[in-house]
């Protein structure tokens, strides 16, 4: 896989995820759309309800830094360790309109923790139909989601770095993506 495809293929498996699953979770939801938009401009363009995953952090994963270059690496003894990341995701969901649609919000948001929470792992095959491009190869390992718990301190520090007001909101994380530099991406869990 083209290791600039990696994150992307990541991101799109979840909307793919959630937009499939979700209306079939839940009728109400059936005008549900999944954006993958900046939260300041997450609404633009969109009048039905709506969630939004937002790819707002990618950290190097701690335990794989600490592998030594003794170790066996994807370009063998002594190469490079492959550079492990993960991804934190923030999801937010919009109701139709503003005026008293709380309750629609919290629908969306419990119906997308429910779906991680029951399919926490996006396989090769949900990774290979989110990859784009006629030449990039799909990831073969699985990337395992999990949701990570905020405070309201976290979340509101969030809120304030993307410009805007805090909203009802769930983070998670994708781990392992391991990506060597040299001989493309490989996921693990």
């Amino acid at each position: 896989m083209n290791n600039t495809a990696a994150i992307a293929a990541v991101t799109n498996a979840l909307r793919n995820l959630l937009q499939d699953a979700l209306p079939a979770l839940d009728a109400e939801l059936s005008d549900l759309m999944v954006t993958t938009r900046n939260p300041d401009s997450a609404r633009t363009g969109q009048t039905g309800t709506s969630l939004n995953v937002f790819l707002y952090e990618v950290v190097t994963d701690a335990a794989s830094r600490n592998r030594t270059s003794t170790e066996q690496t994807p370009s063998g003894p002594g190469g490079s360790p492959p550079l492990a990341l993960n991804l934190h995701y923030l999801l937010t969901p919009y109701p139709r309109d503003e005026a008293d649609q709380e309750a629609v919000s919290q629908r969306v948001l419990a119906g997308a923790m429910s779906v991680l929470h029951g399919h926490p792992v996006l396989d090769s095959s949900e990774l290979a139909a989110a990859v784009t491009g006629g030449d990039v190869a799909a990831p073969s390992e699985p990337v395992r989601i999990t949701w990570l718990q905020l405070s309201l301190a976290d979340l509101s520090q969030l809120w304030r770095a993307f410009h805007t007001s805090l909203r009802l909101s769930a983070a998670y994380e994708a781990t392992l993506l391991l990506t060597d530099g040299h001989d493309g991406p490989a996921f693990r869990r």
